[in-house]
């Protein structure tokens, strides 16, 4: 298998904390790739998704949820993606709040990205203010993320995210608890291994 990725995308590293634990880390060939400028990307890729695996049979799988249906179905036993299967209602609640802490971080990014030189509006401190949320409430659910699934990939990189784009977010001294455990998973070399990068 081949994944097409850009090595700070955070639903990349979804996808790589989910093969670490599978094991299959080995049978992924990893594709540096920039998807609004490579045209062949594109072509298999309309929406310019990453990452994007490639099959053996030439086929692609786009989105870090659908690859980890993939990677679960083909490799695992049903328990990474359980969450979305089962209807386990707590953990999706659990889920959707990592889920916008991370589009939060990622509109920040665009915005940086896009380089304008603007006051902080409204919009901006909505997100920062919504990711201290998220962390002070995973502060308090610590048992629920030592479940090696993709809400908990999705939680380490997330905050991964955080600390490589948007370092000006001060949520450690707020969410101590959840700054430990997140500590105590980046020590685990798989984990270590899919930190956000610069390309």
């Amino acid at each position: 298998m081949r994944l097409s990725y850009n090595v700070s995308s955070p639903y990349v590293r979804r996808v790589s904390l989910l093969a670490a634990w599978l094991g299959i880390s080995d049978k992924i060939t990893h594709i540096t790739c920039i998807p609004y400028t490579d045209t062949a990307f594109r072509d298999k890729n309309p929406g310019g998704l990453v990452p994007s695996l490639e099959l053996a049979d030439g086929s692609h799988i786009h989105d870090s949820m659908t690859i980890g249906y993939y990677l679960d179905q083909h490799y695992g036993d049903g328990s990474l993606m359980r969450a979305f299967t089962s209807g386990d209602i707590p953990r999706l609640v659990l889920y959707s709040e990592i889920e916008a802490m991370q589009q939060g971080l990622v509109k920040l990014r665009q915005d940086v990205m896009r380089g304008e030189k603007r006051p902080v509006d409204w919009y901006i401190e909505r997100y920062r203010d919504t990711s201290l949320r998220v962390c002070e409430s995973l502060n308090g659910q610590i048992a629920a993320l030592e479940v090696r699934d993709f809400v908990t990939a999705s939680a380490i990189a997330a905050l991964g995210m955080m600390e490589f784009r948007c370092p000006d977010i001060v949520w450690r001294e707020s969410a101590p608890e959840l700054a430990l455990w997140l500590d105590q998973q980046e020590s685990d070399a798989a984990i270590h291994a899919s930190y956000p990068q610069e390309l």
